[in-house]
């Protein structure tokens, strides 16, 4: 295997399978804000197939506004390489709209063949409201594009 590293991209779709959500304090919510945490599940299609486990502490101001931290252990196989690897990442919903959630992958975290992956992490929703992501990702003896959605 090199040890030369190549900056890949990543793509596809995720879905929601599990959502379990309990309130920080059970009295209720702390000056109109809601504090919670959530364990969730969600599959991946695309260039990254497989499923993840996350952990979620989150603040919900009010309907429209909502802000959320996460560590995402992700399994599977990534344009042919198969293991996992952890994500932190965190993001908002400012008026109603979804900001883009940026994470990063934690260094040392990647397993199997997915050993020393490093990079960037996305989830966002298309304009249909379809969940995607993206992972720009280095990963020692990786080919220089990916799969289907190439490099770019």
């Amino acid at each position: 295997m090199s040890d030369s590293l190549h900056a890949t991209r990543a793509r596809g779709t995720f879905d929601i399978v599990s959502w379990d959500q309990t309130p920080l304090d059970p009295s209720g919510p702390v000056g109109g804000l809601q504090l919670a945490r959530a364990e969730i599940t969600r599959t991946f299609a695309g260039d990254f197939t497989g499923r993840s486990t996350a952990v979620l502490l989150m603040c919900q101001a009010d309907d429209e506004n909502a802000g959320y931290v996460a560590s995402d252990h992700l399994t599977g196989t990534l344009d042919g390489r198969t293991g996992g690897f952890v994500v932190h990442h965190a993001g908002s919903i400012d008026g109603g709209t979804p900001r883009i959630t940026l994470g990063s992958i934690v260094p040392g975290s990647g397993r199997g063949e997915l050993t020393g992956i490093r990079g960037q992490f996305t989830l966002t929703r298309d304009d249909d409201g379809q969940h995607v992501y993206r992972v720009d990702y280095e990963l020692p003896g990786a080919p220089e594009s990916s799969g289907p959605s190439g490099s770019a």
